[in-house]
């Protein structure tokens, strides 16, 4: 599992440091970079038991999305906008 946002990252960038809040509820993170390897997106992801995920794309505090699947890749619940705004919304949904 990938860690999100080293202490550089989030002494830059505060608010990245909500990323720990769905890494301790069971999440994983993976960086998303460029043929140069620059960084473009933090892609996160957590599945359950029954076969739906919730993901999450984040590419400035200001830009991230969220969308849980069900278990045949149906959308039920989707949130964009603001790092913070995006991890409240993943962190207030039930379990399905």
């Amino acid at each position: 599992m990938t860690s999100p946002p080293d202490d550089d990252a989030t002494a830059a960038f505060p608010e990245l440091r909500r990323l720990e809040q769905l890494r301790d509820a069971g999440w994983s993170f993976t960086p998303a970079r460029d043929d140069e390897g620059e960084l473009l997106q933090l892609n996160g992801l957590r599945t359950w038991p029954g076969g739906q995920a919730d993901a999450l794309r984040v590419r400035f505090t200001d830009d991230a999305a969220a969308i849980r699947f069900d278990e045949d890749g149906n959308a039920l619940w989707t949130c964009e906008g603001t790092l913070a705004e995006v991890v409240d919304g993943l962190l207030a949904l039930p379990p399905p």
